[in-house]
């Protein structure tokens, strides 16, 4: 409860700023400061000025839109002309960073109830001070889309699959359909030319997950743009991938297909100097037809295993923000490391704090993120029903420079502690 009381207070503190709401909502016809055709109501009523008006930090020309936006005054509340379609006393708002949400009570919005808790970072408070809206205890702006809107994840058996059969044993080699939600984020660069790099995860048939950096403006160089995922790749260098298993037989895949980009959707709270909610989701354009070459990876439930001591597989192409290392899909094996040990290390070495959502594994030379993909999968195999299944345990966000050093765990995102904000986000 006590972090409850402190969510109430911060948004207390905001919520006095324009007193009561009167059951009014219109006062005449007016015209806002920016020409537009409006309606003179009270400000609480009007999601996007009293969004602005709550900003901490105001900015001289808000400060003198708001003061020219105002039409009147009822008691000790102010009317201000408010934009038709955005009054009314409509609960559509924007987010912090952009998103199209609705006004809603906190404890309803299940993409930022995790943010109520005791220890809220300057970053977590900044964000929820901006997302505060209406007038009623504790709401804010959610970016949840409707209930019936949302999309599902897949479900054991229908997600990470394992072969059946292994062809190849020992290497570090993958099989032509191991790991079939591996994919690759494709970049259109200033020269007109393309390149893949960073990996992602498919989880369902219309959305990859992959690492915040990979998809962040703040990180990504200027000249690039994220157009694309492919899907369904296992040998760079040709176009129709076959493999012989030891009996000489050929097995080849479908041709990669490559898709665009609907929505890139950052998380965002990821902090680009920590890299703490290193995570992100990419929409596709259109369906993916699922294949023995292409199918999603499962989502774990919500976990009390720290993973330490746990070998857990990583597989990609050794790609990262700027090259790629690998013709074909590699994968190798890492344990997981004790993250306090972990923290300490990188509190020591890099001065990085690292938290709770984020995890570490490898620290073996010359394996580690090496041989995966930055935003690629780390990736756990557990009996669910009686048959194995892979579950997305992390995220590839970064570790030591040059990487696979003896001894210097790499770094992940942690999956299970994003599951509620994948849920609430994904749509139909």
């Amino acid at each position: 409860m006590d972090s409850l009381r402190n969510i109430a207070v911060l948004f207390g503190l905001t919520f006095s700023v324009y007193g009561a709401v009167s059951g009014e909502t219109g006062y005449g016809a007016c015209q806002t400061p920016n020409g537009k055709s409006g309606e003179c109501m009270l400000i609480n009523k009007c999601t996007e000025l009293y969004n602005m008006a709550v900003k901490p930090n105001l900015e001289d020309n808000d400060i003198i839109f708001l003061r020219q936006s105002r039409c009147g005054s009822l008691g000790k509340n102010i009317l201000v002309c408010c934009h038709k379609s955005l009054g009314g006393g409509s609960d559509e708002c924007e987010t912090p960073n952009g998103k199209k949400g609705r006004c809603k009570s906190i404890l309803e919005c299940s993409s930022l109830l995790p943010l109520v808790k005791d220890d809220l970072s300057a970053s977590e408070r900044n964000f929820l001070t901006k997302s505060v809206c209406g007038q009623g205890n504790r709401q804010v702006c959610c970016p949840d889309p409707p209930t019936n809107n949302r999309g599902e994840l897949s479900l054991p058996p229908n997600c990470g699959k394992i072969p059946l059969t292994g062809r190849i044993f020992g290497g570090t080699a993958t099989d032509i359909d191991e790991f079939p939600w591996t994919a690759l984020l494709i970049y259109a660069k200033g020269n007109g030319a393309e390149g893949l790099h960073c990996g992602a995860s498919l989880i369902n048939d219309r959305y990859v997950l992959t690492a915040g950096h990979c998809v962040s403006k703040r990180v990504l160089p200027a000249h690039w743009r994220l157009t694309g995922v492919r899907l369904g790749e296992w040998d760079l260098e040709t176009q129709l991938d076959c493999q012989f298993d030891s009996k000489g037989n050929k097995l080849c895949s479908n041709p990669h297909i490559n898709i665009n980009i609907e929505e890139e959707i950052c998380h965002p709270l990821y902090d680009v100097r920590t890299q703490r909610y290193d995570i992100a989701l990419l929409r596709l354009q259109e369906k993916v037809n699922f294949n023995a070459f292409i199918s999603p990876i499962c989502l774990p439930s919500s976990s009390t295993s720290n993973y330490e001591g746990v070998t857990m597989d990583i597989a990609g192409w050794g790609a990262t923000e700027t090259s790629n290392s690998s013709q074909k899909k590699l994968k190798a094996l890492v344990r997981g490391e004790n993250l306090e040990r972990c923290k300490a290390k990188y509190r020591r070495y890099t001065r990085i704090e690292l938290g709770n959502s984020q995890m570490c594994a490898g620290g073996e030379k010359s394996i580690d993120t090496c041989r995966g993909d930055s935003g690629g999968p780390l990736m756990f195999a557990q009996s669910v029903n009686g048959r194995e299944a892979y579950f997305l345990v992390g995220v590839v966000s970064f570790g030591p420079t040059p990487c696979g050093q003896e001894g210097f765990p790499g770094v992940y995102t942690r999956v299970d502690a994003f599951v509620s904000w994948i849920q609430s986000t994904i749509r139909k």
